[in-house]
């Protein structure tokens, strides 16, 4: 099984450091929710996990070793990225994308297609899988690449921003699929600015690190009494908490950073 672990890592940055000795580690069947305002280096800490950041100082190990170590293929079991503004895959249907993501496989186009057609049934885009990719919606199309990543079968899944460009509705039922994901035994990295989607994330052994200017200013279970305040403080807004009938829920009202 994989997880990562950053040891003091520091990552120089034009006007000061983009990661400065971060620290911090994430074993099989965790997860991780990275906040912070722009700029903070999350971006950074997940390029620093897939090795395509590489620190000055400290150390960054997956499953043990340099991220940028072994085959593609190898790479491929282990990790699986989902960057904020992905490519426009023109000229071919969702079903193509998800299969491509078999490649590690080497196995026949006919099983490819197969398991890609399972994704995208069991991440509720089956009805799209004849569609090319540039005529979906933004909705649509993150469905699409959500079931590459699981026909990929990586371990840890790695997500900037997931939730960009989505309206309410698709939100929520992004992270309905996302905890549905999580809660199989895959370890999600999610760096998100949409902070009332944190408590709706019910994943178990949920942590939610708090980032600005490149420093990792907390890291707290998601149970934590002390994480609505400790974010607010981060973004200088204020955090609600307000009771529903699936939990607490949160709001954002305005404060001072």
């Amino acid at each position: 099984m994989s997880g990562f672990s950053l040891d003091q890592v520091h990552v120089a940055g034009p006007r000061g450091p983009r990661l400065d000795h971060i620290s911090l580690t994430v074993s099989p069947g965790e997860h991780v929710m990275v906040v912070g305002p722009n700029g903070a280096g999350k971006s950074t800490l997940l390029g620093v996990v897939r090795g395509h950041v590489v620190p000055e100082r400290g150390r960054a190990t997956l499953s043990g070793q340099d991220p940028r170590s072994g085959s593609a293929k190898e790479r491929a079991a282990k990790l699986a990225w989902l960057p904020q503004q992905p490519r426009m895959e023109e000229g071919l249907s969702a079903l193509e994308v998800v299969a491509a993501a078999r490649f590690r496989f080497g196995e026949p186009r006919r099983v490819a297609q197969q398991h890609a057609e399972a994704a995208l049934h069991e991440l509720g885009a089956g009805s799209l899988k004849h569609r090319p990719m540039n005529a979906l919606s933004g909705g649509e199309a993150q469905r699409v690449r959500l079931a590459s990543m699981r026909a990929q079968e990586a371990q840890i899944w790695l997500l900037d921003e997931p939730t960009n460009h989505l309206d309410p509705s698709l939100r929520f039922e992004l992270v309905d699929t996302l905890t549905r994901i999580g809660k199989s035994g895959v370890s999600l990295v999610w760096v998100t600015h949409d902070l009332t989607l944190i408590p709706t994330f019910s994943v178990p052994h949920l942590t939610v690190v708090g980032m600005d200017e490149g420093r990792m200013e907390f890291a707290l279970p998601s149970s934590s009494p002390e994480l609505p305040s400790r974010i607010g403080a981060l973004f200088g807004v204020r955090l609600e908490t307000a009771p529903s009938e699936l939990g607490p829920r949160w709001f954002v009202t305005r404060g001072e950073r």
